[in-house]
């Protein structure tokens, strides 16, 4: 299937959990909405934006302490219509005072569209660590 296209994903933040060091993860599942199956391959890009919608620091460390091992790089075909991927984030640490970032802009590898979803996201040092595109749904460990 050809690349899927950013403006064809809706995503949706499904759940949270304590990583490794306490930081909250984050699953983000993204949906395809559009008549033909597509792929992903690779990692997301990403841009965290604050409640007063400004965009915050962001750097995308693939992998990380707070994304397993076992979710290797694999390519992610999606089924028209309702076909489901998914991704983890974890920011690379957990303060108090870290800025929350209520949005975020997600680009995929081979589009140059991109989607904005309501995120909840600690944006410590501007660092999350991201897992590459699963199939279905990502299960926090």
């Amino acid at each position: 299937a050809s690349p899927c296209s950013g403006s064809a994903l809706k995503g949706t933040q499904v759940s949270f959990g304590a990583a490794a060091g306490g930081a909250a993860t984050t699953v983000v599942a993204l949906t395809n909405t559009s008549k033909s199956p597509c792929s992903l391959d690779g990692y997301p890009r990403l841009q965290l934006i604050s409640e007063k919608g400004a965009d915050l620091p962001t750097t995308v460390e693939h992998g990380g302490t707070g994304i397993p091992t076992s979710l290797g790089a694999l390519g992610v075909n999606l089924a028209a219509r309702g076909g489901q991927a998914s991704f983890m984030l974890s920011p690379s640490s957990s303060q108090p005072t870290c800025p929350q970032a209520t949005k975020m802009t997600v680009s995929v590898p081979g589009s140059s569209k991109s989607f904005t979803m309501i995120a909840e996201i600690n944006a410590c040092g501007g660092i999350v660590q991201a897992s590459p595109f699963q199939v279905g749904l990502v299960k926090l460990p």
